[in-house]
Formats: C-alpha cells, sequence, structure tokens
C-alpha cells in the first residue's frame, strides 16, 4: 500500500483548513476505494482549561463495530491543531465521535487534541466531517494523539509518543475499524541537517513499524507537507 501526501499551509487556519482537508481526504479515498512525560501534565491541564465540550461531555453510544470507521491522528501541531477558536467551533459534530484524554468515546469538537492549552482549530474534524458524508450510515471516530513541537524521534518506535499512539490506537480498535493514519510533522527536525538528511528513511520505518504494530500492513498512511 502506498503513502499519500497531500500540501498544505503552513498553519492550519479556519479559512483554509477546508480545501487543506479535502486534499487529504482524496488521498485517503483513493487508498480506501481499493479496499507518559511532561506532555502527559500539559495534557491534563489542557483537558480541563481548553476543551469544555470534550471535559463535560457524556460517554457517547458506540456503534456496531463494523460501522465505526476509525482514524488516527498524529504529528505535531499542525495536526494538533492552533486555529483560532470561534463559539460554533466547540458544537459537537453529529455521526463523528472522538477518543478523549480520559479514553472514552465522546461526540467530536473542536479542540480534537489535549497536548496543550492553546490547542485550538485543526484538520481532523473537517476531514472527519467529510468522510462521515461520503459514507452514510458509517460513524467515524478520531483517535487524537498530536503532540505540538515534537520531533520524529518520539514518534519512532521505542519513542514515548509511539507507545502512546498504539496504546489509544488498539483501544479504539476493540470499538472499531481502523482506516487510515494522518501524519503531518517534520518542522521540528528541519532545523538539523542531519535530522532532515535522515528524516525520510526515519519516517519510512517508522511507518512500517505503526503497521506492523497494529496489525494492518496495508492500512492507508497519509503525510502532509508544508506549502510555500
Amino acid at each position: 500500500m502506498p503513502v499519500f501526501r497531500f500540501r498544505a499551509a503552513s498553519r492550519p487556519l479556519n479559512a483554509s483548513r477546508r480545501t487543506f482537508c479535502l486534499r487529504m481526504l482524496i488521498a485517503l479515498a483513493m487508498a480506501a476505494a481499493g479496499t507518559a512525560t511532561a506532555d502527559t501534565a500539559r495534557a491534563a491541564a489542557a483537558q480541563q482549561d481548553g476543551n469544555t465540550v470534550q471535559a463535560k461531555a457524556n460517554k457517547a453510544e458506540v456503534p456496531a463495530k463494523e460501522n465505526f470507521h476509525l482514524y488516527l491522528l498524529i504529528g505535531q501541531s499542525n495536526m494538533a491543531g492552533r486555529g483560532a477558536m470561534q463559539d460554533e467551533d466547540r458544537v459537537p459534530r453529529d455521526g463523528i465521535l472522538m477518543l478523549n484524554a480520559r479514553q472514552q468515546w465522546v461526540p467530536a469538537a473542536h479542540p480534537l487534541h489535549f497536548d496543550k492549552s492553546i490547542a485550538g482549530v485543526g484538520l481532523g474534524l473537517s476531514f472527519a466531517e467529510t468522510m462521515a458524508k461520503k459514507k452514510p450510515g458509517v460513524t467515524i471516530g478520531l483517535v487524537p494523539c498530536a503532540v505540538g513541537g515534537t520531533p520524529l524521534s518520539r514518534w519512532s518506535k521505542d519513542g514515548d509518543l509511539y507507545k502512546k499512539a498504539v496504546e489509544r490506537a488498539k483501544q479504539a480498535m476493540a470499538d472499531g475499524q481502523l482506516k487510515g493514519i494522518l501524519w503531518h510533522q517534520g518542522e521540528s527536525d528541519s532545523g538539523s541537517e542531519k535530522t532532515a538528511a535522515t528524516y525520510a528513511k526515519r519516517l519510512a520505518q517508522m511507518i512500517t513499524d505503526l503497521r506492523q504494530e497494529l496489525g494492518d500492513p496495508n492500512v492507508p498512511f497519509v503525510v502532509g507537507e508544508l506549502g510555500p
């Protein structure tokens, strides 16, 4: 199964996120057609301070496993979301659930992530809305795991964020079917010639390891790029 790439603006702003997510949707749809560190403490604080809807939402009813399509969201701030929040962004979306910091399925609303108190609008929810429209009768389940400012080394096998993402993904897969992995990361590795030069090889290995760990060597893996 090939790895797909999409190109996005350097920051996920409200005005551009739909175009940004549509490009990612096209790549993932093509694939589907053929078939605890300091971050933990910050996440707990963000869960209380920056995500009122998620913190207060009741545990959602989970659909039948075959009708529950899961997408793992990993990477750094462009995946976690830093777009400005408006009142409507906090309204839960019909037909879309998210696995919150308490490991519970709740109705999905921005911010999806809880890595930092500045978490805001990101790409995951717009992507899920589009997928839900394309798949009537299916519930979309998002598994947010991104953490801003993190290097690839922490997402590689044996890294703390890799382990956490696998743990959350496996828990989610007890309820649904993994349909794709969305990845947006790289800025933290661009400041050094050494890490930049080895990035492609290290990322390819991470993709292989993650697919193997999650028991699906063909699961679509969508990679984000920064545009000019």
